[in-house]
């Protein structure tokens, strides 16, 4: 009894020291995420898939943020980028609420409300996140031009279900009753 109670000992504590091999982080993964989003952007733009378009770049900008904060001005000029060229009045919406919204986390993550805009002080130096210097005057300027441009082309938005949309807007029926169409979004 003594040496079936050592043993079980050994192997369980054995057992407890040797490290999982599903417990060891991936810290590679907002990088691959980063690539799987990029690939998938480029496919969304040669085949016209809007949804596609938007899912992507939401996976792009999660997992560039959370690698550095520094990277909101590539995740701005990115979305702000694919919108411009964006024919389709439902997505291009999509895309200038996204990019709405990701401004509007920043500012409040980062911003200080009372911070006064230092780039009139620095204005020759070159600066890799150029949103870092704003204040919160300029944010709310930019979110507010970024909400108007979204909801520019009513008549369409309101031709547009959320259902439609199942795959980039998350809306149950109770959701979808009171949120119906895209301009209501």
């Amino acid at each position: 009894m003594k040496k079936l109670f050592a043993i079980l000992t050994v192997v369980l504590l054995c057992g407890l020291t040797v490290p999982a091999r599903d417990n060891v982080p991936d810290f590679n993964f907002p990088q691959d995420v980063t690539k799987q989003a990029e690939a998938d952007l480029k496919t969304a733009l040669s085949k016209g898939n809007g949804q596609l378009l938007v899912d992507a770049l939401v996976r792009s900008s999660l997992a560039k943020s959370s690698i550095t904060i520094e990277n909101m001005s590539e995740i701005v000029d990115d979305i702000d980028r694919v919108a411009r060229k964006e024919k389709r009045p439902d997505i291009r919406a999509l895309l200038y609420h996204l990019e709405a919204r990701v401004m509007h986390d920043y500012t409040n993550n980062f911003t200080p409300i009372n911070r006064r805009n230092p780039s009139r002080m620095a204005h020759n130096e070159k600066v890799k996140d150029k949103y870092a210097y704003w204040d919160s005057y300029q944010f709310a300027a930019a979110i507010d031009s970024l909400v108007n441009m979204s909801m520019r082309d009513r008549d369409a938005l309101l031709q547009h279900s959320v259902k439609d949309y199942d795959d980039i807007i998350k809306c149950n029926d109770l959701g979808a009753k009171y949120v119906p169409t895209l301009y209501h979004f």
